[in-house]
This record gives structure tokens, sequence and C-alpha cells, in this order.
């Protein structure tokens, strides 16, 4: 019952911060790809996510730097990239059922 309880109180906690921030270009791609074309969520989310990270690369150099020496590579996109696809996870849309 307390372990029930911890994770619906994070999952309320999540939800009320998503219900007073705005979503950014990640996000708002994955929902869209995930609504319009029936593609799971999260899966959505970890392909497109190394996408997002070198299309806004230039504009956050330090947490770009950060999140490459976190995950031991040269470059934060190729780095999660390379960390989805080491642990077995979908790198392309295609991978999730998503049709040409």
């Amino acid at each position: 019952i307390e372990a029930r309880s911890d994770a619906l109180y994070g999952a309320w906690l999540c939800g009320s911060v998503l219900g007073n921030v705005g979503m950014a270009l990640h996000h708002k791609l994955c929902h869209v790809l995930g609504g319009s074309f029936d593609l799971p969520h999260a899966e959505v989310h970890t392909v497109v996510l190394p996408h997002a990270i070198a299309f806004n690369a230039e504009a956050a150099p330090r947490a770009m730097a950060r999140i490459a020496k976190a995950l031991g590579s040269d470059d934060a996109a190729r780095g999660l990239q390379a960390l989805a696809r080491d642990n077995g996870a979908p790198t392309a849309l295609k991978d999730i059922g998503m049709k040409e």
C-alpha cells in the first residue's frame, strides 16, 4: 500500500508539473507523431530525443557538453542514440511501426 501510495503521489506531481509548463520541440513532436500514427508513447520519445537534442545543440552548448560527458561521448545527440541502441531500445520510427 505504501509503495502504491508513493507511486500515485509521484504520478500526481508529474501531472501537476505538466499542467503548469509549456512543452518544447521534443515533446510536441512526439505527441504529434504518436497521436497521428498510433505509435507507442515512450518509444517515440526514445527515437526523437537525439534528433531534438541535435537540433537544439547550438542554443545550449554548455548543457550539451555536460550531457555528452555524462554519456562518455563527444556529442550529446550521438551519445543518446548510442545509449538507446546499446540497451536494445528503438532508434528509428520504422522500428516502432511508422510506415514510410
